[in-house]
């Protein structure tokens, strides 16, 4: 069976819209500004990982817009500097937290079909990019500059 993940994305689009949400493909890296309420993704990437870039991001819309009570409300990341690993798990809590909003709200409740095994790897290669975000070292990050 062919997956057809451009109707995906609509689907998501939609759900998006029906939030008050507008969708925009870019070259810039995927985001959700939430003063502007437009999820913005990079039209680069292929289809599949588009359509998974999008779900993560409404993910982080969900949580902040329509909090359930396995959302867990933590403290802003913003509060602390951003070379502190205290805020760099609470941004990675917040990540792994979207993707997996994302993931329930597309396959649970708009019933979506996709390849789940891609997505686990989407998700593990994007999660896996702020982890070694996370772990580098104030000297690393200055070598690196």
């Amino acid at each position: 069976m062919s997956i057809n993940y451009d109707r995906l994305f609509k689907r998501l689009v939609n759900a998006c819209e029906r939030l008050g949400w507008s969708v925009v493909l870019d070259d810039i890296d995927s985001e959700a500004c939430f003063l502007e309420k437009k999820i913005t993704i990079s039209k680069s990437k292929a289809p599949s990982i588009r359509f998974h870039m999008l779900m993560h991001e409404l993910g982080h819309v969900l949580i902040e817009e329509l909090p359930t009570s396995i959302d867990v409300k933590r403290p802003n990341s913003g509060m602390h500097k951003t070379t502190t690993s205290i805020h760099k798990t609470l941004v990675l809590s917040d990540e792994c937290a979207a993707w997996d909003r994302g993931y329930y709200h597309a396959t649970s409740v708009l019933r979506l079909k996709f390849d789940k095994r891609l997505f686990e790897m989407s998700r593990a290669k994007y999660i896996k990019t702020y982890a070694s975000w996370l772990l580098r070292t104030k000297k690393q990050i200055l070598d690196n500059a």
